[in-house]
């Protein structure tokens, strides 16, 4: 999914990147960046997928797939079980 698509379902949302940033802590401007995959990190695109009620692997199929895990996603998401 292209940043211009993930941007429209926001917007029947009522949401945008600044929102999603604003409740994660981090900036819009960040969020849109790996909305348009500038930057990489999956606790946002999993944030940003499940905005629009999507898996992270259907918004983000270039880069997070359901298998194999790849090494950035699988250290986030170690990263995700330790934090909790």
């Amino acid at each position: 999914m292209n940043s211009l698509k993930i941007q429209d379902e926001l917007h029947k949302r009522n949401l945008n990147y600044r929102r999603i940033g604003e409740a994660l802590g981090v900036s819009g401007n960040y969020v849109a960046g790996i909305a348009n995959r500038n930057n990489t990190s999956y606790r946002i695109a999993c944030a940003i997928a499940k905005a629009i009620d999507k898996s992270v692997s259907d918004v983000f199929p270039d880069k997070y797939t359901n298998n194999p895990v790849s090494e950035s996603q699988a250290v986030e998401e170690l990263r995700q079980k330790l934090a909790s």
